[in-house]
Order: C-alpha cells, then structure tokens, then sequence
C-alpha cells in the first residue's frame, strides 16, 4: 500500500468515527461547538490583547482597530508577527491553550486514539494591512544571511535559489 494510499484511508476512517465531513481524500471537516468557539476566541483576544497591551474588547471592529493602532508596539511580536509568549501574560496564555485542547477533544471524542500527536502550541501571528518599513529593513538582513547559509550549508544551486525567494 502507497503513503497516499494509507493517508485516504486513514482520513476515511477519521470521517466514519468522528461524523465528519470529508471534503476531498484528504481533507475533513467538523463544525465546532459554538461555545466551545467563542471561548476560543474569547481567548485568543484576550491573549493578543495582553500581548500588545491593548484594550480588550469582544467587537471584532474595535479589537482590529486597537490592533492596527499598536503597530508600533511590537516587544512580543517577531519580524513575521507571531506572538510571543511570556510570564507577564501567562495565565491569558494557558488559557488560550485550554481551549484549543478542549476544541481538539471535542472534535476526536468519539475515538480519540485516532490522533497520536498534534500541534499543542497553535501559532499565533498577526498580519498588518501593510507592511511596515522597520520590518521590511529588519528582514532584509535576516534574508541576506539565510541566502548566505543556504549557499554555504547546502552547496547546491537549488537550496540557494530556494534560500533567496525567502
């Protein structure tokens, strides 16, 4: 039996023991509690909103815009805008993880010894409508170097190349 072959009948299996739905050989999909959402999302707001040290606010409008206006207040963003965690916003964090498991257990409940591993620490990032100047002059320099190593560490023409596009 194929690796694929293994993953459509794996994913076959997932739908028939979750009642999911299965949207291509590959694909499932299974709708979310809706309480088990908003406390999700509840605090994943609450996270970002510590993070950012910004007002928190469960309007979808308001939160983006007190988002957008801490642009330049990035201490607990990297470059590429994921959220970093730390011990002054640990609690929101943990949380923030609580729900993702309880999400996870929902939707395997009805046999979960079909998931051996999953990701535990969801990335969490942030996208700016436009990029800003700092970070695109930051970046530069962290791409220059990974062109260099690639070329250096890998030696051949299609690392480089795969290197240079980052």
């Amino acid at each position: 039996m194929t690796s694929l072959q293994e993953r459509k009948d794996r994913v076959n299996l997932i739908v028939d023991s979750w009642n999911a739905e299965k949207l291509n050989n590959y694909i499932l999909r299974k709708k979310i509690i809706n309480d088990s959402f908003n406390k999700f999302k509840f605090s994943l707001v609450n996270f970002i909103s510590k993070a950012l040290d910004i007002e928190f606010s469960t309007d979808d409008k308001v939160f983006l815009n007190n988002v957008n206006g801490a642009r330049e207040n990035r201490t607990n963003l990297t470059p590429n805008g994921a959220v970093v965690p730390k011990s002054e916003f640990a609690l929101e964090y943990n949380i923030f993880l609580r729900q993702w498991y309880q999400i996870i257990s929902q939707l395997s409940k009805n046999n979960p010894k079909l998931i051996s591993k999953f990701r535990m620490t969801p990335n969490v990032r942030i996208k700016f409508g436009a990029e800003l100047d700092d970070n695109i002059k930051g970046l530069e320099h962290i791409y220059k170097s990974f062109r260099c190593m690639g070329r250096r560490a890998l030696g051949d023409e299609l690392s480089y190349t795969y290197f240079r596009r980052l």
